[in-house]
């Protein structure tokens, strides 16, 4: 399977080269984290890569 860049680099070498094409990632988060500034900008990058996605808080 293709690895897919998140767009962010530290992110992409903590899993191990990106994103495994097809799949699906979960973030999960507490109030006080910024886990949906990291799903958006994750969806921002893709989205910019040509793919599509959705990102519900």
């Amino acid at each position: 399977m293709e690895l897919l860049s998140t767009g962010i680099p530290a992110l992409d070498r903590a899993l191990g080269g990106g994103l495994l094409e097809d799949s699906n990632l979960l973030i999960v988060y507490d109030t006080y984290s910024k886990g949906w500034a990291i799903a958006f900008e994750i969806l921002r990058n893709r989205i910019r890569a040509g793919d599509f996605g959705l990102f519900h808080r």
